[in-house]
């Protein structure tokens, strides 16, 4: 094991965010094969003779726009109640660019949700053999 390499010592937790995060994903995907699109915008970045331009998903606006349906999920709410206990959720938000970081435990562990699955939305993905 590397030594940098941090686990979960939380297993419940660590299930109710698995369980929660599958569940998102697969209505998510369903969202997009039915038509639903990312939005995304194009970022400018400099090249060594000209601009380079790339398309950066914001997955976070697409998520949000789906809080609704992801709120109805049922690991939704195991996830929430799992956060709502824990401290430096606020770090967590911040560290994640959020302006606010509401006051009640609850709609901070959901708001704590929210970035957990944008995070992971932007993550590659590896496959396990």
């Amino acid at each position: 094991m590397v030594a940098n390499r941090r686990r979960m010592r939380n297993r419940s937790l660590h299930e109710a965010l698995r369980a929660f995060t599958e569940q998102a994903a697969l209505t998510l995907d369903a969202q997009k094969h039915a038509g639903a699109e990312v939005p995304f915008e194009v970022v400018e970045s400099p090249g060594a003779r000209a601009a380079l331009y790339c398309y950066r998903p914001l997955t976070s606006a697409f998520i949000g726009e789906r809080a609704d349906t992801l709120e109805q999920l049922p690991g939704h709410l195991p996830a929430v109640r799992a956060l709502e206990g824990l401290g430096g959720l606020d770090d967590y938000l911040g560290a994640r660019g959020e302006a606010r970081v509401p006051e009640d435990p609850g709609d901070r562990a959901d708001a704590t949700l929210h970035a957990f699955l944008a995070e992971a939305g932007r993550a590659p993905v590896v496959a396990k053999p």
